[in-house]
């Protein structure tokens, strides 16, 4: 035989004996009051082992024999041990085979109303029925529906009722049967770790709440070790009772706990932390006050030693406090599969590249090989989802990249992948050519601007209405100013001279990415630059070039500096000459890049957020002016 299942089988059978020897003296202290639980357990060791050495079905005459015998040795009069020992049999054997009885009549008596093809047939449509409810709850599905929420709030009052069970002290009678059964040592680590279980799991029923798999199995071990710890405590079933009863319903919910993780902010441990602070000077301030005042009435003093004063209370609390920033600190520093941020490798760019190789990309494309992104690749690798982790968004630069027929597909699977995480997918510059899917996948649309587009195959700078660009470009043409257009690879020097306009002209902020472009050495050798040089020769302004992977239809603007000390139209004659240069290259169009909030909320109808987003886009500058 497998030695595992000879290690199981007697453990069964040693919990069986436990759990039957409680049993009968719960029962016979009905009846005998003052009966030792140790002595008890002992008499109905042996008696059960005469039970089965006699070979009657059981035990009937052997246990009750040496069971009456040793109740009396205790000094219990016959009638009262006699009564005792009916009781026992009574609700330990009787009412149990009655019930089964019942059931099993009940089944059989279904299976008589079908057409009954053999006896063995009987038997396993009988057995099929406790095999349902063996495997429940997996033929009630709609148990494991209870709401999530809720389940997290449950797991919270677990917490707080752990604490409030530490602190304050059992009962008198508790205590006593406690410390018969239990020594004082064990009594205060049950404490101790009911008080540290307490604060662990009001912080996990935020990971409960969020449905986070490996919440979900700490909580689950955490609410039976609390039960256990609870009961060794002070014997306090009742608190017992009340956690298995939410780690079954968890039990029955396992399945709605699928993500893998969720991200977890600097604002979120702060509010973990001053919540667990909050609690634990709570319990401290409770805990000082519920000394009883029976403790000191009794002679000698005699269960004061099992209970805490409120210097021990403050040690007990701060321990589980430390304990429980210790634990936690570890799983959130060693959780495995984390959603990564991290910056694109080399491969990875490498295989966009190839992958544009065979797809249209658009005007955001090449922000892609700035490195900031992640790529999500969906249906086998033929969709390309560019990504960038934002606090709790997956959030998605321009359309997806790929087959059209596939995109629906993609972005399901982005979603799909996303929720493991607790991740909600956002997509920021779509094109209304997409429109239609995102709304099939149950996306909700905020304007943000429009693409200032200029049709190269229409632009002239003849005629009157443009007589103010025609002088913008004779002006610099004549003051001997001039512009060129840099191809890649970009000399290292010229680079550098570049760098101290970007710097002059970010005055010491942030670069922003994402949707934009910055000045990165790497990214700049990927496009033309055109750079506006001053009489004397020297660099006063510049702006890269951004190609749309769209078959040289399209190049549009990415980074655009220059410096304060620059002439008035200085970006505009950078501009035209850029425009025309686009032009003589074969160019269709040329993006100028988004106006943010131009027309935005502009209709009566529009959504209330866009009219919003309107009225910021009139009277924000005012404020900002005040």
């Amino acid at each position: 035989m497998n030695p595992s299942t000879i290690a199981a089988s007697v453990i069964v059978s040693v919990a069986e004996w436990a759990l039957a020897g409680a049993a009968f003296w719960l029962i016979a202290s009905t009846l005998l009051p003052d009966l030792p639980i140790l002595t008890t357990l002992g008499i109905y060791t042996v008696a059960a082992a005469a039970g089965l050495v006699s070979l009657a079905p059981g035990g009937i005459g052997g246990f009750d024999l040496i069971a009456l015998f040793g109740l009396q040795a205790l000094g219990y009069a016959p009638e009262n041990t006699a009564a005792a020992l009916v009781l026992y049999r009574i609700l330990y054997y009787l009412i149990p085979w009655l019930i089964g009885l019942v059931m099993g009549v009940f089944e059989f008596a279904q299976n008589r109303q079908k057409p009954a093809e053999t006896d063995s047939r009987q038997v396993e449509d009988s057995l099929n029925g406790w095999q349902r409810l063996w495997e429940f709850p997996g033929q009630h599905a709609w148990i494991s529906e209870f709401g999530v929420w809720a389940l997290g709030k449950l797991v919270f009052l677990s917490g707080a009722l752990l604490l409030l069970s530490a602190a304050t002290p059992g009962l008198l009678g508790r205590l006593e049967f406690a410390e018969e059964l239990l020594s004082a040592p064990l009594m205060r680590l049950s404490h101790q770790l009911s008080l540290t279980i307490g604060l662990m799991l009001i912080v996990l029923s935020w990971g409960i709440s969020r449905r986070i798999k490996r919440a979900y199995s700490w909580t689950l071990g955490l609410l039976c070790a609390g039960a256990l710890f609870t009961f060794t405590k002070a014997f306090d079933f009742e608190e017992a009772i009340f956690l298995l009863f939410v780690a079954l319903l968890l039990y029955l919910s396992r399945d709605r706990f699928y993500r893998i993780g969720a991200p977890i902010p600097r604002d979120r441990l702060a509010v973990w932390a001053a919540t667990t602070l909050l609690i634990a000077y709570v319990y401290d301030i409770v805990a000082a006050g519920t000394v009883p005042e029976f403790v000191h009435r009794l002679p000698d003093n005699r269960y004061l030693h099992l209970i805490l004063n409120p210097t021990q209370h403050t040690i007990a609390v701060v321990t589980g406090l430390g304990v429980t920033w210790l634990l936690l600190s570890l799983a959130l520093l060693l959780r495995p599969n984390k959603i990564t941020t991290s910056r694109a490798s080399a491969e990875e760019l490498e295989r966009v590249r190839d992958f544009l190789n065979g797809a249209h990309g658009n005007l955001l494309t090449h922000m892609l090989f700035a490195g900031d992104k992640r790529f999500f690749w969906a249906c086998d690798g033929r969709v390309l989802i560019p990504y960038s982790i934002i606090r709790n968004k997956f959030a998605v630069l321009g359309d997806p990249l790929g087959d059209p027929a596939l995109i629906s597909s993609g972005i399901q699977e982005c979603q799909r992948h996303a929720d493991l995480y607790d991740l909600e997918v956002v997509f920021y510059q779509v094109s209304p050519a997409y429109l239609p899917i995102y709304h099939e996948n149950g996306y909700r649309f905020f304007k943000l601007g429009e693409e200032a587009l200029v049709n190269l195959s229409t632009f002239s700078l003849t005629g009157k209405a443009n007589t103010n660009l025609r002088n913008v470009i004779n002006r610099f043409e004549r003051d001997g100013y001039r512009f060129e257009v840099l191809q890649p690879p970009h000399d290292p020097q010229t680079l550098e001279r570049l760098r101290r306009i970007s710097d002059a002209w970010l005055k010491g902020r942030r670069e922003k990415g994402f949707s934009l472009g910055w000045f990165e050495p790497a990214y700049l050798q990927k496009a033309p630059i055109a750079a506006l040089l001053a009489p004397d020769g020297r660099e006063i302004a510049f702006a890269t070039l951004a190609p749309s992977y769209d078959g040289g239809r399209t190049t549009s603007i990415d980074i655009m500096r220059h410096l304060a000390d620059t002439p008035n139209g200085t970006m505009d004659y950078l501009f035209l000459r850029l425009i025309e240069w686009s032009r003589d290259q074969g160019y269709s169009v040329f993006n100028l890049g988004m106006a943010p909030l131009a027309s935005v909320g502009e209709a009566r109808a529009a959504m209330r957020e866009e009219k919003l987003a309107n009225r910021l886009y009139e009277y924000g500058g005012a404020l900002v002016r005040l």
